[in-house]
């Protein structure tokens, strides 16, 4: 009955492979009567797929042509009571650990594959903060080879001397279980400083840190573009204030002759077309103005103001303005 229990496929074989014992579990695997399988050459029963020839041997996987499924095959020498030489032949069922190790080979291969062709630098640290591996961009970010770096420290190897106790506090605190994420110069093979992105990111297997992650961007280009983005801000900024100034220059001239005209002998019409021309300049006066108050906001330097202003004669300003082009349209 224990004999018969047992999952795995047992036959007992003479010497010369004939099978004088097996268990219940070869019987429903072939789906034969015992009276079939007890004296038959165990070549002529099972058929390893892909084999070369008839004799069954021991194997890691095989697959029978005989039933379905992934085995391990496995023997072992025995001796009968009468003296006689044996082997017993143990088949187990594997195909669950197959799948299994091939699922983890994949999803092993699949994470290398992501972490290699990552833009980004990435290296593995043991809980000494030894390195145990890098990526591709690691190596051409740095100028290192995986060879070069193996074992050796992060803080000796890329932290320059100025940054060296900031870097310490960093580690501890990644090692410590804390996730860091800071900007810091750090320095290549051949001594190149440049500016990184860096995560500190502690590593934990079933609730227990085994080591940590350092992961490096480069922000040169960013830097690159913010510096030239500011750059094109200022020459904006530094253009509206001078234009604004190179227009105030000749408007200021159009107010002054109109307040000169406005002094001379005219008709109450020409009065009136000139205190509207001269309302009309005072309003682009403002509105330079505002175009100078613009650029001083983005220079940090704008103030604020309180004045006083009569609504009527604001509205009767822009009424005035507009009363012409109003009429044309018949509104």
């Amino acid at each position: 009955e224990i004999f018969d229990a047992v999952p795995d496929l047992i036959l007992v074989t003479l010497a010369n492979g004939e099978i004088y014992r097996c268990n219940r579990a070869v019987i429903n695997a072939l789906k034969l009567p015992f009276q079939q399988v007890l004296g038959k050459q165990i070549s002529s029963l099972l058929h390893i797929e892909g084999a070369t020839d008839e004799v069954l041997r021991p194997a890691e996987e095989a697959s029978f042509i005989d039933f379905p499924g992934i085995y391990e095959v496995s023997t072992c020498p025995v001796n009968r009571e009468d003296g006689a030489a044996g082997q017993i032949y143990f088949i187990r069922d594997v195909h669950e650990k197959v799948e299994r190790e091939r699922e983890i080979r994949y999803q092993k291969t699949y994470l290398q594959t992501l972490v290699n062709n990552l833009p980004i630098a990435i290296i593995s640290l043991d809980l000494n903060g030894a390195i145990q591996a890098i990526n591709p961009a690691f190596e051409h970010l740095f100028n290192y080879l995986a060879e070069e770096v193996q074992g050796q420290t992060l803080d000796a190897l890329l932290v320059p001397e100025e940054e060296r106790n900031q870097a310490t506090n960093i580690t501890s605190q990644v090692m410590e279980g804390t996730a860091v994420h800071a900007f810091r110069s750090r320095r290549t093979k051949t001594g190149e400083l440049i500016e990184v992105e860096l995560f500190g990111v502690p590593v934990e297997v079933n609730g227990v840190q085994t080591g940590a992650l350092a992961i490096y961007h480069d922000i040169r280009e960013l830097q690159r573009a913010r510096q030239a983005a500011e750059e094109a801000d200022r020459a904006k900024s530094d253009f509206l204030a001078n234009m604004s100034h190179e227009i105030r220059t000749p408007l200021n001239g159009v107010v002054g002759m109109i307040e000169l005209t406005l002094g001379t002998a005219i008709t109450p019409e020409q009065e009136d077309f000139l205190l509207t021309a001269r309302d009309s300049a005072d309003n682009l006066m403002s509105l330079i103005n505002d175009i100078l108050d613009f650029s001083k906001i983005e220079a940090g330097r704008f103030d604020l103001e309180i004045i006083d202003f009569d609504l009527r004669s604001t509205i009767d300003g822009v009424t005035t303005i507009l009363a012409q082009r109003a009429e044309a349209k018949g509104l």
